[in-house]
């Protein structure tokens, strides 16, 4: 339905302390704003310290997505991630 998204993934050892994930939902809010977003966020169990709040209409969170193929849908216009060698490649390969 012409939605954009942004897929967020930080890695598998990554572990983000509450401030940080804080800091990145703040600032998806804030793009959101202007670019009409909705996320898709790999978050582990252990770091998903997420307000109850939380806009589910804006951000769908999972510990596991499959992230070659969120990549390669049409509608995915931003990539969050760490950018280690295996995200580099699914990044690239994904266009």
């Amino acid at each position: 339905k012409g939605d954009k998204v942004m897929v967020i993934s930080l890695g598998s050892v990554v572990n983000l302390r509450p401030w940080a994930i804080d800091h990145i939902m703040r600032g998806v809010l804030e793009v959101n704003k202007t670019q009409g977003l909705r996320v898709l966020w790999s978050l582990k169990d252990e770091d998903n310290n997420l307000p109850d709040d939380l806009d589910k209409t804006i951000f769908c969170v999972s510990k596991w997505i499959p992230q070659i193929e969120a990549l390669n849908h049409p509608a995915v216009v931003i990539f969050f991630s760490h950018m280690g060698f295996g995200a580099a490649l699914e990044a690239i390969s994904s266009g």
